[in-house]
């Protein structure tokens, strides 16, 4: 008898109740690994980002530092440099006298037995610091000896034409390290009310609070204005310099390798500028961009000596000028667009003629400042003057056609970061009347600064009328010009790096150290607002219409909007 066949199991009947189970363990055991998975992802990021900013404050710490010692060293060669001559001169002094005496000559002078402290300086140091101690005006001449051809085109190999070569500078400085401070702050004496100001202390009514910014109004004046963050724009390092287009639709950031442009509503970016001829390899940071007049070009300086001169539509290299020695730190476009004024750590500043850039010759001047190098440069509305804000704590105006040094600002206890010509407005108490003309600075002494240069407004009309005497003329023969100080603003607990102004000149905005933005009345001289943001040094500012734009050490840029509201 032939045995039954087991039943087939119909192929769409569902599987045995344990493997749904085990199937259903093992899904559950992957979801826990990929859970546990993800945590240990966050938990390294964070791990990451912590070390990171530890290792960006630390060399950025080390930056200041080296910084600080080659002020040191330069303040120790002048100061030895005075000694050598002071014991010359009295040496001479006994020669002479011992001479006329009838006696025999004093003992020739022998090396000191005690040499200063620290390395060595060079040869050239010593050589070269006698003849610049002779005279306190850094020089501004045109050069005469001409120089290798600048590149025209990316890889440099294009049709070249000559331009001036900088005068070397009578004492050579150690090299500059980034202007990138570090996030350790120290808190100079100061009695202004913003410098204890903050969300947690301000009453209610003048603090605006969100998740990763904050706005303190003073409480001392009326609340006529707001803010609003518009944009918050990461980038792949540090920023360290920004620029608003004239119609004030794009910005400009300068970072590790490259610029960005983007517009300001949308916080879309709108192209990069990179150099295809530039190594890959290491750091080479954009420390100043300026678009030009037009809004057509836009001019960059970098830490390889260059200043690049770029097409924006479409992006395009124009002009690559060689002839810095040391980092680009400063640019600034003249109001006709023809000329770009570059300020290095070489201690010079260059004139390069824009218009006569195809033909031969671009440099018009280079101006010479022995004592210390350039941070910060700034054209006048005529295109008649120059200045520079410099290391050694000094302004040096400068007249662009003639090459001569026409003001030197003493004011500030260290040095000097930004300079701005502007034009402040009309106020009841007679500053910033029709006819002024300041130049606003700020630097490492956590202040900023208004300096009244009207003095050069006569001097230009003088020159331009072809005034041979007069009260004025027998003035600038007697030195340099006299431009007082009319104010001094104290609002930052740390270094000032950066200053802008609104388009009406009524407000000054400067960022700093500190971490903050404070918004200075030009007329009243007193602060109305600071905002809080950034995690580290804000290292530029600019401001068009109502945006107010910043670049940080954060690797980020931030687009605010300022409300502003004139009260009768």
């Amino acid at each position: 008898m032939a045995h039954p066949s087991p039943p087939r199991q119909h192929p769409s009947a569902p599987p045995p109740l344990h493997l749904s189970r085990r199937l259903s363990d093992a899904l559950q055991i992957i979801q826990e690994e990929y859970n546990r998975i993800l945590a240990e992802r966050d938990a390294l990021r964070t791990e990451l980002t912590r070390t990171q900013n530890i290792a960006n404050e630390q060399d950025m710490e080390l930056n200041m530092i080296r910084r600080a010692i080659w002020n040191l060293q330069n303040q120790l060669e002048t100061h030895r440099q005075r000694f050598e001559d002071e014991r010359q001169r009295l040496f001479d002094e006994l020669r002479y006298q011992r001479a006329v005496a009838g006696l025999a000559p004093p003992t020739p002078l022998r090396d000191l037995s005690n040499p200063p402290m620290g390395p060595p300086l060079s040869a050239s140091v010593s050589a070269t610091s006698s003849n610049s101690s002779s005279s306190s005006a850094a020089s501004f001449a045109p050069i005469q000896t001409p120089s290798p051809e600048v590149d025209l085109s990316v890889g440099g190999g294009g049709r070249g034409f000559k331009h001036v070569q900088p005068q070397p500078p009578s004492r050579r400085p150690t090299p500059l390290p980034p202007i990138v401070p570090n996030t350790h702050t120290h808190t100079p004496a100061g009695d202004d009310l913003l410098l204890s100001l903050n969300p947690a202390n301000a009453p209610p009514g003048y603090r605006k609070e969100h998740n990763d910014w904050a706005v303190t109004f003073n409480p001392k004046l009326p609340r006529n204005l707001d803010v609003d963050l518009v944009q918050s724009i990461p980038h792949p390092s540090v920023v360290c310099s920004i620029h608003i287009s004239p119609d004030g639709q794009y910005v400009a950031t300068g970072c590790n390798q490259a610029v960005y442009i983007y517009e300001i509503k949308s916080g879309v970016q709108v192209c990069s500028l990179v150099d295809p001829s530039c190594s890959r390899d290491g750091d080479l940071y954009i420390r100043s961009v300026k678009f030009s007049p037009c809004g057509e070009y836009l001019a960059t300086g970098a830490e390889d000596h260059r200043v690049r001169i770029w097409t924006i539509k479409p992006p395009t290299l124009r002009y690559v000028f060689s002839g810095h020695r040391k980092e680009v730190c400063a640019l600034d476009y003249s109001p006709n667009g023809r000329y770009v004024i570059s300020g290095s750590g070489d201690c010079t500043a260059v004139i390069w003629d824009l218009k006569r850039g195809g033909q031969t010759t671009t440099a018009a001047a280079s101006l010479d400042t022995p004592e210390s190098g350039i941070t910060s440069i700034s054209i006048d509305s005529s295109t008649t003057y120059v200045a520079a804000g410099c290391l050694d704590r000094l302004i040096r105006i400068w007249n662009i056609h003639t090459g001569e040094l026409v003001a030197k600002l003493k004011g500030h206890e260290d040095s000097v970061y930004t300079v701005r010509f502007m034009t402040p407005p009309s106020s009841s108490a007679g500053i910033g009347e029709s006819g002024r003309w300041w130049l606003v600075s700020a630097g490492l002494d956590c202040y900023v600064r208004c300096w009244d240069v009207s003095a050069l407004l006569l001097l230009s009309t003088t020159v331009g009328d072809g005034v041979s005497g007069g009260e004025e003329r027998m003035e600038r023969e007697r030195g340099l010009v006299s431009c007082p100080l009319v104010r001094s603003l104290r609002g930052h607990q740390d270094y000032v790096l950066t200053v802008a102004y609104s388009s009406d000149n009524r407000y000054i905005i400067s960022g700093a150290k500190d971490r903050s933005l404070v918004l200075w009345d030009s007329v009243e001289g007193i602060g109305k607002l600071k905002v809080n943001g950034h995690t580290n040094s804000v290292i530029s500012v600019d401001i068009r219409g109502t945006y107010v734009v910043t670049a940080s050490g954060d690797r980020c840029c931030r687009i605010c909007e300022f409300i502003f509201v004139h009260c009768p």
